[in-house]
């Protein structure tokens, strides 16, 4: 993300998350729900010359860069990385690598946007919408299609940032085994990619 500044899209209105429960003072939580669509236009604007436009490190500049960027559409590579920490690498940027800080360029909200849209460069679509469908036939009943059907434990908590998706995903094991024990792998990683959507709307899918 060493490129040339330029202005942040405008931004979009904003969902509030639910209540901020414990904020850390070096890592703001987000108090909106962010958005991947703003923030695909600051990765546009701030990143691709490193990152490259699909995010795979093949930036016009990635081959002069040691390390070389990496490639966030590696869901495998990435399991164990939180929306927390890219919104760090953003902010303050990476010691030992070319990334720099953007905090005095883009504001929290643009920040926490650009972090959720790298995030969901990892994702698929075709899983976001089968998390979706699980979600609504094993736990909308419980947790409201909102997901915050239960009290003290919403699941658009801003909290939930610092969870990786390995974690999230072990987590939800253990709470709801009898929901998810019968899920093969691919469905419980396509539920866990739903879960996070309740913290940033997801960029809408090109139109093929």
């Amino acid at each position: 993300m060493a490129c040339d500044p330029s202005p942040a899209p405008t931004d979009l209105p904003r969902t509030p998350l639910s209540p901020v429960a414990a904020v850390e003072p070096e890592r703001p939580l987000p108090a909106h729900r962010a958005s991947a669509a703003v923030g695909g236009g600051i990765f546009g604007a701030h990143c691709t010359a490193c990152h490259g436009e699909g995010g795979r490190g093949d930036g016009r500049l990635a081959s002069t860069l040691r390390p070389r960027p990496p490639d966030l559409t590696d869901v495998g590579a990435l399991g164990d990385a939180t929306p927390a920490e890219y919104f760090d690498a953003i902010s303050r940027g990476v010691i030992g690598s070319s990334m720099k800080r953007y905090d005095h360029v883009l504001d929290q909200n643009e920040r926490w946007d650009a972090a959720f849209f790298a995030w969901g460069l990892a994702t698929d679509p075709d899983d976001l919408d089968a998390g979706a469908r699980r979600y609504a036939i094993s736990c909308a009943g419980c947790h409201a299609p909102d997901g915050r059907g239960v009290p003290g434990l919403p699941l658009d908590a801003p909290e939930r940032v610092t969870l990786s998706r390995n974690e999230a995903g072990a987590r939800l094991l253990r709470i709801h085994p009898d929901h998810v024990e019968g899920l093969s792998e691919h469905e419980r990683l396509a539920l866990v990619e739903h879960l996070f959507s309740f913290l940033y709307a997801p960029a809408p899918v090109p139109v093929r």
